[in-house]
């Protein structure tokens, strides 16, 4: 049964993952716009379980390795995504439950770690960045589009959350 729910849930994943890099990666927004998918997996993060978490962080991390967009080596995304998506659901656990506030706080605060450790490793790992102005720019603009986006699709991931895996947490 259990294999099941994480099938159907990397399925959902996996349709968001493919949506966003068809067809939201063509719109060229103010400040770097969003990624629906990352909305996605925080928001599933803040609502599951660590163990959930761990599994979503993974696999949304090897999804965006895989991606024809990404910078970085292969698990640069996929150990940060780990990190941040059981950050997340480790530090919300209780705390947010039913609180569509605080759910939203956690999704735009983990984007902006994700970013800022994406950038940090990358620099590290010898990736080339750009200027700060830009890098500025860019972290300020996906997390003003993320805390707008985020609570129009925070109910219909948490419904498809409540399905998948039979949870009590729903908003």
């Amino acid at each position: 049964m259990f294999t099941r729910k994480i099938a159907v849930g990397f399925s959902l994943l996996a349709a968001v993952f493919i949506f966003q890099e068809s067809v939201m990666n063509q719109f060229r927004l103010p400040g770097s716009g969003f990624s629906v998918f990352l909305i996605l997996v925080f928001t599933w993060s803040a609502i599951s379980t660590p163990e959930i978490a761990l599994l979503t962080g993974f696999s949304a991390g090897i999804l965006l390795d895989l991606a024809q967009g990404s910078d970085g080596p292969i698990g640069q995304w996929t150990l940060i995504l780990v990190l941040v998506c059981y950050g997340v659901s480790y530090f919300g656990e209780g705390n947010i439950n039913g609180n569509p506030l605080g759910i939203v706080f956690f999704v735009v605060s983990a984007n902006f770690v994700a970013h800022i450790l994406f950038l940090a490793s990358g620099a590290l790992l010898g990736v080339q960045v750009g200027s700060l102005g830009q890098v500025l720019l860019t972290l300020f603009g996906t997390s003003v589009w993320t805390l707008a986006i985020t609570p129009i699709l925070l109910p219909v991931f948490s419904k498809a959350h409540e399905i998948i895996f039979d949870s009590r947490t729903s908003l």
